[in-house]
């Protein structure tokens, strides 16, 4: 499943640039985000790339410098279906904040994209 894990690090490698548009890409229309925005739903590309354009801002402004992850668990759910469970840490000017998020990806005729994603471990800092 290499082909996860290349996903992944386009994903990271997004959010690292702040890059809203690369960032929205990597998902599926609807997709399912559960993080500190809250239990969110989206139908329409627009609203997605509105998401994560204000992230990305909000990145900007605490000073996150750059991503790291760990994919600790990935699993075959079905044809063209997986699971794939990550450990985040990422850095600011003066901290680092830890999470892990579970994603449930759907492969596409784009390749593999995140169906859904659940922050399931409260982030902290050091």
């Amino acid at each position: 499943m290499e082909e996860l894990t290349s996903l992944f690090q386009s994903y990271c490698q997004a959010f690292d640039d702040k890059d809203a548009v690369a960032i929205s890409s990597k998902y599926t229309i609807p997709c399912a985000i559960s993080d500190a925005d809250g239990a969110l739903v989206f139908n329409e590309h627009s609203a997605l790339l509105e998401k994560f354009a204000s992230n990305c801002k909000r990145l900007r402004e605490l000073g996150h410098q750059y991503s790291e992850f760990v994919l600790s668990e990935q699993r075959q759910l079905g044809k063209g279906v997986a699971m794939v469970d990550i450990g985040w840490r990422v850095y600011f000017t003066d901290r680092s904040s830890e999470f892990r998020c579970l994603y449930i990806v759907h492969k596409t005729e784009l390749g593999w994209r995140i169906f859904s994603a659940h922050l399931y471990a409260e982030a902290h800092s050091k």
